[in-house]
């Protein structure tokens, strides 16, 4: 199961660093935003609001999702499509605090990866031909700082789009920004609620590269920023924050 987790994080790390550095520790980091209005009220442009801090007490949980093709055996009848395809996934998790300046940092865990097909049959074992994307997720718990302060953000941005080309457009966003930033508080708060944040590498960047025969050990620390867009409920489903 090694070979797989170095294979991983090789793809991972090539595409967002040039020539990494094998160390003995795997480490993800980046900037944590949220989704925010790229202009101020006045026009003048503006960097997005941080997360706000986050400690080992209630940590961002980040994940790496790989799907790709290969081959493996199979004895689930249900999963002999996948067999003839090829197409397997794996999950590769960990967690991650933010500092003050919204910089996280995740430590991940080697013993965390798992290879499925997409039917869901578990795959001990698969000769890896080619990842084909990579998606890193991160989740925030929702608390009463986290809601105020994504969904302060999320209402700048719905308000930037909602009233573009208003005779009165400062009056027009403060007024839209306020119902979306309540509404939005009012969803966030349930405690199975996460807010969410999706990067994907692409195939692209990684379609031509083979994993077969690669083993080694954890690649050293990979950088890939991530801004919180959305909140999902307690079963993965994406919850409507509009008024």
């Amino acid at each position: 199961m090694r070979h797989v987790v170095a294979a991983s994080l090789l793809l991972f790390a090539v595409a967002c660093e040039p020539e990494p550095e094998p160390s003995g520790d795997t480490k993800a980091t980046g900037n944590a935003t949220y989704q925010d209005a790229e202009k101020s009220d006045a026009g003048a442009d503006q960097e997005p609001a941080s997360v706000p801090p986050q400690d080992d007490s209630d940590p961002m949980v980040v994940s790496i999702e790989l799907r790709g093709t290969g081959s493996f055996d199979v004895s689930e009848p249900e999963c002999q499509a996948d067999a003839l395809s090829g197409a397997f996934n794996g999950s590769y998790e960990g967690t991650a605090t933010i500092d003050d300046d919204g910089v996280y940092v995740a430590a991940m865990a080697d013993s965390a990866t798992e290879l499925t097909t997409p039917s869901g049959c578990e795959l001990p074992d698969v000769s890896i031909g080619l990842v084909t994307d990579v998606v890193v997720r991160g989740e925030l718990t929702a608390t009463s700082e986290n809601c105020t302060t994504y969904c302060e953000a999320k209402g700048r941005s719905y308000a930037e789009t909602e009233c573009e080309g208003d005779s009165d457009e400062a009056s027009c966003r403060a007024a839209a920004g306020a119902d979306y930033e309540s509404s939005c508080t009012q969803e966030c708060s349930q405690s199975t609620h996460v807010i969410v944040a999706e990067s994907s590498l692409g195939a692209s960047a990684i379609t031509d590269l083979a994993l077969d025969g690669l083993s080694g050990n954890a690649l050293g620390t990979v950088s890939v920023d991530l801004t919180f867009d959305h909140i999902e409920d307690g079963s993965g489903d994406e919850v409507n924050e509009a008024p």
